[in-house]
């Protein structure tokens, strides 16, 4: 078995009854970065995960982890 530093995440829209994927997650070290997805972003309904830290904006989000 082989691991991964990348992980898709998913989430329910509100009204929805199917997840969809949101976006990329990579970790190099003790940084994990984030971005979502374009198609996910053009999606009308398409909502933030955590809008403190993770606005519904183009571009790579860096958090710590840990």
């Amino acid at each position: 078995m082989t691991t991964s530093d990348e992980l898709y995440v998913w989430t329910w829209l509100p009204g929805q009854t199917e997840p969809v994927v949101a976006r990329r997650a990579e970790q190099a070290g003790p940084l994990v970065t984030f971005v979502y997805g374009l198609r996910y972003r053009a999606r009308p309904d398409a909502i933030s995960l955590f809008t403190p830290k993770l606005p519904l904006l183009p571009g790579t989000r860096s958090l710590q982890s840990g």
